[in-house]
């Protein structure tokens, strides 16, 4: 099974979706493999969801085009204990031109991004 990525510009404070693939993300992969994903454009900011049966875990990944920070909020819906539970997951803002990867032992079903904005460098926090 393949994850997904969404790619987004950021027009003022409101995230435009630019693109969707599908593809893997590197830690989903065996050790050493690299994404499937294009290369990220400039200015722009990217999500993926991703799952490692093998490795029991669950996977975003965020890359960051832009030359700044950009904080998000995200809210999982996994399964746990056999049922479906949603949950706010503790995240961090992602340097501006870095990338940053969130980590789950669940089954991850979907992840809900909101508050998607650039932040001051010196902002950087996880939440």
């Amino acid at each position: 099974m393949s994850g997904q990525r969404a790619t987004l510009d950021i027009a003022g404070d409101k995230p435009v979706l630019v693109a969707v693939e599908t593809g893997h993300v590197d830690m989903a992969l065996p050790d050493g493999t690299p994404d499937t994903y294009k290369l990220l454009a400039p200015g722009k900011v990217a999500f993926a969801v991703d799952g490692s049966a093998a490795k029991k875990q669950s996977y975003l990944k965020i890359w960051n085009g832009r030359p700044h920070a950009v904080g998000y909020l995200a809210e999982i819906t996994a399964i746990r204990e056999g049922k479906l539970a949603k949950r706010m997951a503790q995240v961090c803002a992602v340097p501006g031109a870095g990338t940053n990867y969130e980590m789950w032992p669940d089954p991850v079903i979907a992840v809900t991004l909101s508050k998607i904005a650039e932040i001051p460098d010196d902002k950087i926090t996880c939440k």
